[in-house]
């Protein structure tokens, strides 16, 4: 008895076994279609580094391509579509830092070249690391993945644009003229709007070591008053945002130490006029802004005085707004705009 119960499960083993292989060799699309996802999953995931690096991401088609005067090879490209990335637009004509062939169709992954000047016609950028795909209108051509559908690469990028890169480092100045040479804009505003956003997904990207986080921040709409330094348009409209607990991971300048400070960082309300101290995002993508840290990020103003906040060094002790933008201008040699 024990052993005709072996032969019939010895049996069933065998004709299992069978039919799998039958169904293997009658439907081998089956385990093709499973390996072609998982190939496509994996080389969009590859693809993010060179998302998170670059500045745009854009679909072109090469127009020609020639040595620079320094010997390099360049190859301008019309920009048929824009992915992702805030200074280009259909129709533009960039030259990008690579070799190519006339008529090629690529998705490019770029990031803006510094100190080359040989086109005076188009912007100048470097092409990143992994950022330069054949395109047939339809997929793109990654190694190792074979073809890809370029909507999971297009659907992967809108995931990714939700987000937010903040800054890796904050740091804290002693003096003005440091202060200013480390923002982006210096100006004076009037919040318009404040919005708490709870449960953001956050990263920052320090050479090219991107931790993820989950965290809140704050968004405000800042009115242009006056463009003190870099000329602010009158009326404009900048998005800044403060993300929650920056104030515990700034360091300061001169001993690269943790600053540490026993109250509060100041805090923003609507309606208010400030004197903006800020830096661009980290992510060239993007067009908000960031305060240069939380301690020096903004000064009140009320009238002809300022409200500088016990922490911020570099203004301590200056209560008239006349007063603190003569410093700035002493401090920077930079003239400023017309002060209404």
């Amino acid at each position: 008895m024990f052993k005709r119960i072996i032969k019939i499960v010895s049996a069933l083993i065998f004709v299992s076994a069978l039919a799998f292989l039958c169904a293997l060799f009658a439907f081998p699309s089956i385990g093709a279609q499973k390996s072609d996802k998982e190939a496509h999953r994996y080389g969009v995931l590859e693809l993010r580094g060179a998302y998170r690096n670059s500045s745009a991401v854009v679909e072109g088609v090469c127009l020609s391509s020639y040595l620079s005067p320094y010997g390099s090879p360049v190859s301008n490209y019309s920009v048929e579509k824009v992915l992702s990335g805030k200074n280009i637009a259909e129709g533009d004509v960039i030259s990008v830092n690579s070799s190519d062939v006339s008529g090629s169709r690529r998705i490019l992954y770029l990031a803006n070249a510094i100190g080359d000047v040989h086109s005076e016609n188009s912007e100048v950028y470097n092409i990143v690391e992994g950022g330069m795909l054949a395109f047939d209108g339809k997929n793109i051509m990654l190694p190792g993945s074979g073809p890809i559908p370029v909507e999971l690469m297009e659907n992967d990028i809108v995931k990714l644009k939700e987000e937010m890169q903040i800054p890796s480092k904050y740091y804290c100045y002693d003096d003005i003229k440091s202060l200013v040479d480390n923002c982006s804009t210096v100006l004076v505003g009037r919040v318009e709007s404040i919005e708490v956003n709870e449960g953001a997904e956050l990263f920052t990207n320090h050479r090219g070591e991107v931790v993820r986080m989950e965290g809140d921040y704050t968004r405000l709409r800042v009115r242009v008053m006056n463009g003190l330094y870099w000329q602010n348009s009158f009326g404009e409209m900048l998005d800044v945002r403060l993300v929650s607990g920056s104030e515990n991971s700034v360091l300061d300048a001169k001993t690269n130490n943790s600053f540490v400070y026993t109250h509060p960082a100041p805090a923003i309300e609507k309606g208010k006029v400030y004197i903006f101290f800020l830096k661009r995002s980290p992510d060239e993508k993007e067009s908000f802004f960031f305060p240069v840290n939380a301690y020096q990020g903004f000064i009140e103003t009320m009238g002809e005085e300022v409200l500088v906040p016990e922490a911020n060094r570099a203004f301590y002790g200056v209560t008239s707004f006349d007063k603190l933008v003569d410093l700035l201008r002493k401090a920077s040699g930079i003239p400023l705009a017309a002060v209404e």
